[in-house]
């Protein structure tokens, strides 16, 4: 619905994205070929409960298959349970706006669950809980497309009682499970340490966007995921070209958002700064909760394949870094297997480690990358160059 009203740049509709979902055992066999030994994937909802009650036994079919030839590859399972779509029958009752339709989220992971059983070898419950409350309920970008700081502020409430509820779910009928979510985390600081604006515009914004729902959650979590992109440089001064955009619906809200970033480093196509030891630092933050991190998502939107490679390189870097000084991390997934069909950017982010091309049935083509971190995967330890004198 979102699509065909014009949510995605120049108008485009995903229509079969690039058809993993019947392409998939042919994505799988090249993930093994480039030496994945662990895959992501999410459940769609209004598959599988199409009608309010009505569960598709064939949907749940499909995901059982998917779980099954990943296991024949020698892969382990992350399965995401919600990844910001939502049936448009939850969504006519008010989707996570409304507590009282948790038991509807609730319901459908007991479900999945009961179909899946120990074959996922790690359950993600909501992914980027943060992102999906910012983008749809203040920035008015995702749908429902509202601009409402209390909806915003009820709709993140509830997803951390939705995230509860999926564990202790989880955890009553499947024996040990690991289960966790997926938090986007941003490292941030201000522009200045001396202004005491900038300071307290840090805090509100650490506190939404990272702290809430990392606090509210922390006694049920057996693992946490880290999705980390970018950093931020946070000016109160930005503050009012922020409530400006707000203003107005803008598809691509953070590359407008220029205030945030530093203009002289390395951008990505979305115009996102790169800044490697940013994942260090947010690694070493999130270790207080003590609990295994997995990396489930870091990459680079970059169409000609000129930067990704070094993006890899010196990521993986500041990651074992982290490792190196004690933090609990489990494992690194690379966003993304294929290039995808990406929200309100549409084809025209190049995530993938393998290249889509639309006009050419959607072939898939293995980029230079992708090679670089399949020898990664193969050697489990990263080449780093070391000065001499």
């Amino acid at each position: 619905m979102f699509e065909q009203k014009g949510g995605c740049e120049n108008g485009e509709v995903s229509g079969l994205a690039v058809d993993h979902y019947h392409r998939y055992e042919e994505d799988f066999d090249i993930a093994q070929s480039l030496n994945h030994n662990i895959h992501r994937f999410s459940i769609e909802w209004s598959r599988i409960e199409p009608c309010e009650g009505k569960f598709d036994p064939q949907a749940i079919k499909h995901y059982q298959d998917v779980v099954k030839a990943l296991k024949k590859r020698g892969m382990k399972v992350i399965l995401t349970l919600f990844h910001f779509t939502v049936p448009l029958w939850f969504a006519k009752k008010g989707g996570f706006e409304k507590s009282k339709n948790i038991k509807y989220f609730e319901r459908f992971v007991e479900y999945v669950a009961s179909n899946l059983d120990a074959k996922v070898d790690y359950w993600v419950s909501i992914n980027e809980p943060n992102i999906y409350a910012f983008q749809n309920y203040l920035y008015g970008i995702f749908p429902a497309q509202k601009k409402s700081l209390l909806l915003f502020l009820c709709v993140y409430k509830n997803l951390i009682s939705a995230h509860k509820k999926a564990y202790k779910t989880l955890h009553k009928i499947l024996e040990n499970p690991r289960v966790g979510y997926s938090h986007n985390l941003i490292y941030c600081e201000p522009q200045s340490r001396q202004s005491f604006f900038d300071k307290m515009l840090f805090f509100v914004i650490d506190f939404l966007h990272h702290r809430w729902f990392l606090e509210g959650c922390k006694k049920y979590l057996d693992f946490l995921g880290v999705q980390y992109y970018f950093h931020n440089i946070l000016s109160f001064s930005f503050l009012r070209q922020f409530f400006r955009m707000l203003r107005r619906r803008k598809k691509d809200f953070i590359k407008e958002a220029e205030g945030f970033f530093d203009k002289e480093v390395l951008k990505s196509d979305l115009g996102w700064e790169i800044y490697p030891q940013g994942v260090y630092y947010v690694l070493k933050r999130v270790a207080r909760y003590k609990v295994p991190i997995i990396i489930t998502e870091n990459g680079v939107a970059d169409a000609t394949d000129k930067i990704r490679q070094q993006f890899i390189h010196n990521h993986i870097k500041a990651a074992h870094q982290a490792l190196e000084e004690g933090v609990d991390l489990r494992g690194y997934l690379h966003w993304t297997l294929t290039d995808n069909f990406e929200w309100n950017f549409g084809r025209s982010a190049r995530f993938g480690l393998v290249e889509i091309d639309y006009e050419d049935n959607l072939k898939r083509k293995i980029r230079t990358s992708a090679r670089y971190f399949a020898k990664i995967c193969q050697e489990n330890q990263l080449e780093i160059e070391t000065s001499s004198g």
